[in-house]
């Protein structure tokens, strides 16, 4: 705002010196927009913290809208982006997990049955009142059932 030439040839003075209400009036109002310009971008950056408050509380749902200043934008955009990611990673979390419930209650039963086929003819086999072409058959069904479980582990390891 200064010219060459001193005081009487600054841009801020001659206009005062000029215009004295028009130039306080434009005063008033460069600090009125700096003001209002100020206050949008403090408004802008409060919806997005408003928006973070949500996410950190599990609300993923909402996407933050992308209004505001270009650097508001994309700040919301990489948010969102985030959200979505994270989102992502907890429904394949959720699904993993069921997933791993589901094998471990397929395992426990497929074990339980040979099992207790196993511990069955094993008690009948201890009774001395079982006859000798039964204890055969118990036998076997007690082999049957070991080399099943054999499998079993084999291809669970």
């Amino acid at each position: 705002f200064l010219a060459t030439g001193g005081y009487e040839n600054n841009i801020v003075v001659r206009l005062f010196k000029t215009y004295p209400f028009k130039g306080s009036i434009f005063v008033i109002i460069i600090v009125f927009l700096a003001m209002m310009f100020a206050l949008k971008r403090t408004l802008d950056i409060i919806v997005v913290n408003d928006a973070l408050r949500k996410v950190n509380e599990g609300n993923l749902q909402d996407d933050i809208k992308l209004e505001g200043s270009p650097q508001i934008k994309e700040l919301a955009k990489n948010i969102n982006l985030i959200k979505a990611g994270y989102k992502e990673i907890l429904e394949t979390g959720v699904h993993n997990e069921k997933l791993k419930t589901e094998l471990i209650s397929n395992v426990s039963h497929d074990l339980k049955t040979p099992l207790s086929l196993i511990v069955d003819p094993l008690k009948q086999l201890q009774d001395e009142k079982v006859a000798p072409e039964d204890k055969e058959i118990y036998f076997s069904i007690v082999n049957r059932n070991i080399n099943y479980l054999t499998k079993v582990f084999y291809f669970l390891n």
